[in-house]
């Protein structure tokens, strides 16, 4: 466990893609059972943010879980994640040198690459933020496209001919796994989560699903299945 350090975990009830995703069972405990579990095991102390009364009573059912009732003017479709960490702060008068955001949609995280980040975060000391990312096979000089009208365009036009993936640098994407602070940068008021000096830990993709639709959850159904992840 790490010490002086507090997660927060921000889960809405509404979800167009997997209606009540967070309180689907899976393997017979709701999906967002795997998160409050690891945070538990990983943080000195442990925050459930919702809009969800039923998310919240699953919350209340763990003894060491505060719980933080979401307005509804935090908890629309396009309501940043940032505004609504800094509110569970000053609803519980939160302090704590580490500050971490960890998604209840990545039930296969590992409590590693929790405590990896956070040794990055302190090894660091100039450092803002340490941001969960994934290798990536889309690239924007190789496959990654927008269209205008009837015709393709790569995003980034490359410099000479790419003849082959591995002539490609080495991209990532940000996964959503956790966002780990430091208090008073993510106090700044700036809702971007890339800052100046913002570090990172790559990820396994199988331990970095985010799940936001059925296929999504069947995957990661199958993983937990196959890898012995249960």
């Amino acid at each position: 466990m790490s010490k002086n350090s507090i997660s927060i975990i921000s889960a809405r009830g509404g979800s167009k893609g997997l209606p009540n995703k967070n309180i689907k069972p899976l393997f017979g405990k709701p999906l967002i059972c795997y998160t409050i579990e690891q945070s538990l095991r990983c943080f000195d102390r442990t925050v459930l943010s919702s809009d969800s009364t039923d998310i919240l009573s699953i919350g209340r059912s763990y003894k060491d879980v505060e719980i933080v009732k979401r307005p509804q003017n935090l908890s629309t479709d396009d309501t940043p994640k940032l505004p609504v960490i800094r509110h569970a702060i000053n609803e519980l008068e939160l302090k704590s040198e580490i500050i971490a955001d960890i998604q209840p949609t990545s039930p296969l995280r590992k409590d590693e690459s929790i405590h990896e980040a956070i040794e990055k975060l302190n090894e660091h000391i100039d450092s803002e933020n340490v941001i969960s990312i994934s290798s990536s096979d889309i690239h924007p000089e190789y496959n990654l496209v927008t269209t205008n009208n009837n015709y393709l365009k790569l995003l980034k036009k490359p410099t000479k001919p790419i003849t082959g993936r591995n002539k490609l640098s080495n991209h990532f994407y940000l996964n959503g796994s956790f966002f780990i602070w430091r208090y008073k940068h993510l106090l700044a008021e700036d809702n971007t989560v890339i800052r100046k000096k913002s570090l990172f830990v790559e990820t396994p993709k199988l331990n970095s699903i985010d799940i936001d639709d059925i296929i999504d959850f069947k995957f990661a159904e199958f993983i937990m299945k196959t890898h012995n992840e249960l």
